[in-house]
């Protein structure tokens, strides 16, 4: 025998970009980091979730910046 009652429940409808306020319609990237025993931020936890657009747009900056650092090792050799 089957016993139902009826229950409300939390869903998630959307997510904000944390970078520009957009609606990600629930298509989203996420950057996260937890801090371990040891570092400066020892125990901190952060989650960004981000569109599309901002999203790739920091993944450029991260990659031009190890580039730009590769560069700058290079030359110094």
């Amino acid at each position: 025998m089957e016993i139902k009652e009826l229950q409300h429940v939390e869903i998630i409808t959307d997510v904000l970009c944390d970078a520009c306020d957009k609606s990600t319609q629930l298509n989203y990237g996420e950057l996260k980091a937890e801090w371990g025993y040891g570092s400066t931020y020892d125990g901190e936890k952060y989650r960004v979730q981000l569109c599309e657009v901002c999203f790739f747009r920091i993944l450029r900056i991260i990659k031009e910046e190890k580039l730009d650092s590769v560069k700058s090792n290079a030359n110094q050799s």
